[in-house]
């Protein structure tokens, strides 16, 4: 039987804590069904006393966890014959849906007692870029609704069309794309519903690749269902000035300020949908600044920003907002926009045209090395903002840090669903 298809209850990670195994936990978000975690085990640098963990926790003896083990060049035949051994003997008595996979960078051949998997590598680099890939594997083939692959919402091929505010429609209680026609522009929304909620919840749009991507896209439309409120999603209608945009921080062009004009539909369904309640924005990265330039213009409302950029024109992705300023804005670099439409790149002058600094949970990766100096520079032209600001526009800024590394994206990853929809969800319902 192949162990990538076994429906599993969740993972238990043998190897020492930060090892390779919850390196690749991380990249994957599966440290969301971690048992050790899930039990309160603190996991030690011996694998055997791991295993003996585990069986004094008391866990289900019906469940199916998955144990993994990495051996990357280090006695790999003796390791695995060993640990299987174990397993067998101690183990499966005990839990005998459990599993033990075992990755090892030599070949062991004529192993019985558990899953055996050659990992052929040069450098620990390269096998743990390898052991990720079949846990990736391993997921995709899992059954769906088993708990690492739960049943998935199907993306609504309803579509409806509006050439102005006043031809907005409402649909309750199935997901839909709105297509608001404003002048030739495009705004896309996909859109849920839900009759008898009183709020909304606006999640932004991250940077794409163009080369995988079809626009719209909309970054995170799944979670609308996991969510205690109506919800849309948001495509950057930036993104059509050129191909060769990747992110679009919704900067439109000298004409026309793309932030507004998305607001100003916005509020035309939550008036549609009797959402009294002042909305949250969420987004990351891109779709971070675009939450905070977005909540600065209604009142009361909250943005929600995992790994935000905050200025752009200090960005350390030149190339991507160079590109951005020659097709919104005809020159060549993005610190040669005219002053008067820099509020469009920095979130900062943003807050100030607005003349209101929203309720701010400001979600920082501390293994984000790149984006430090946006948020050093973030504090403080906040607390400039601030202090010009009458207090009375001045909403509350809440800094919180999390800590996960990805094997090729390094810090720049956010939290996972699971504990950023708790953030969103906790928000909804106050006023504030």
């Amino acid at each position: 039987m192949d162990y990538k298809t076994i429906p599993w209850s969740g993972i238990a990670p043998l190897d020492r804590p930060l090892g390779t195994a919850d390196r690749c936990s991380q990249s994957l978000y599966l440290d969301e069904h971690d048992l050790f975690i899930k039990h309160g085990i603190a996991r030690l640098d011996n694998q055997y006393e791991n295993f003996e963990a585990f069986l004094r926790c008391g866990a289900d003896a019906e469940c199916a966890p998955l144990f993994i083990s990495c051996v990357f060049k280090n006695q790999c035949e003796e390791h695995s014959r060993e640990l299987g051994s174990f397993f067998k003997n101690h183990v499966q008595p005990k839990y005998p849906n459990a599993g033990l996979v075992v990755y090892s960078s030599e070949h062991v051949a004529g192993i019985t007692s558990h899953f055996q998997v050659h990992v052929p590598s040069e450098s620990l680099r390269e096998y743990e870029r390898k052991v990720g890939r079949h846990l990736e594997r391993m997921l995709d083939e899992q059954p769906i609704g088993s708990t690492l692959k739960p049943s998935s919402a199907k993306f609504s091929q309803t579509a409806v069309t509006a050439s102005s505010l006043e031809d907005i429609t409402i649909i309750y209680g199935e997901p839909y794309v709105l297509t608001v026609n404003l002048d030739g522009v495009p705004f896309e929304f996909y859109c849920n519903f839900r009759e008898n909620a009183d709020q909304l919840v606006v999640l932004g749009q991250a940077a794409i690749d163009r080369d995988k991507t079809t626009l719209p896209c909309f970054f995170r439309w799944k979670w609308l269902d996991s969510l205690d409120a109506s919800g849309i999603v948001l495509n950057d209608p930036t993104l059509y000035l050129s191909d060769d945009l990747n992110g679009g921080w919704f900067i439109g062009t000298p004409e026309r300020d793309y932030v507004h004009e998305c607001v100003s539909i916005i509020n035309k369904l939550r008036e549609l949908a009797g959402l009294s309640e002042p909305p949250i924005f969420f987004g990351s990265s891109a779709g971070g600044f675009t939450s905070l330039a977005f909540a600065s213009c209604i009142p009361g409302s909250v943005a929600i920003a995992d790994i935000p950029q905050v200025d752009l024109e200090t960005y350390h992705m030149k190339g991507e907002v160079d590109r951005l300023a020659k097709a919104a804005f005809q020159v060549e670099e993005i610190t040669l926009i005219p002053e008067e439409f820099r509020y469009r790149t920095q979130v900062a002058k943003r807050f100030m045209k607005e003349g209101r600094l929203p309720e701010i949970i400001y979600l920082h990766n501390i293994k984000d090395t790149a984006h430090i100096s946006q948020l050093n520079g973030f504090l403080q032209s906040w607390s400039e903002a601030a202090h010009k600001l009458p207090a009375s526009e001045v909403g509350s800024l809440k800094v919180t840090t999390h800590d996960r590394l990805h094997m090729t994206k390094g810090g720049h990853v956010t939290l996972s669903k699971t504990d950023t929809l708790k953030i969103i969800n906790s928000y909804l319902g106050k006023s504030h």
